[in-house]
């Protein structure tokens, strides 16, 4: 009973409570001429796609932003990925021009986003020792300045001891 003393004011409370904003407000229309100010990148973990135990693959999503709004942006552009070693040694690069850039854009809740495979495999060897590398990320729009992520930390290469069969 002194639980039900308790829980009758908490109730009475909380059924007085309603939100401000009851529908979702929409965002206004994007700018036509917004400049992106921030790239970031989200990458799986890297994958051995070829099983010769060598990490070869990951995949990344990237948000575009901008200053002058509040959600990610669709900007026409090109996107240029390098996977760099240690000593500073660039280990791959891929470049995707504006076409393949904007059949990388998906619509998804938070607004526009590109989804990207980037595999060793299609721009060299996997073949490195087990080393961490950073994955360095440019958008350059089809007019203004470029913009580069902060780096993404990984691990790419071996991933079982030499000499050990498949």
């Amino acid at each position: 009973m002194r639980h039900a003393v308790c829980i009758i004011p908490l109730v009475c409370c909380l059924a007085g409570c309603v939100s401000d904003e009851p529908g979702r407000r929409r965002l206004p229309a994007q700018p036509p001429s917004i400049q992106p100010t921030a790239v970031g990148v989200w990458a799986t973990p890297p994958r051995d796609t070829d099983a010769n135990g060598f990490l070869d693959t990951v995949e990344v999503t990237v948000y575009v932003s901008s200053d002058q709004y509040p959600a990610p942006v669709h900007v026409p552009g090109r996107f240029t990925f390098r996977l760099i070693g240690t000593e500073k040694k660039e280990l791959a690069r891929w470049e995707f021009d504006e076409a393949a850039t904007e059949a990388a854009m998906r619509r998804n809740t938070v607004g526009p986003g590109y989804y990207f495979r980037l595999s060793m495999l299609d721009v060299g060897t996997d073949e490195y020792e087990a080393q961490a590398a950073d994955l360095a990320a440019e958008f350059t729009p089809r007019v203004g300045k470029s913009v580069s992520a902060p780096l993404t930390g990984l691990r790419f290469g071996r991933i079982r001891p030499q000499g050990r069969s498949r």
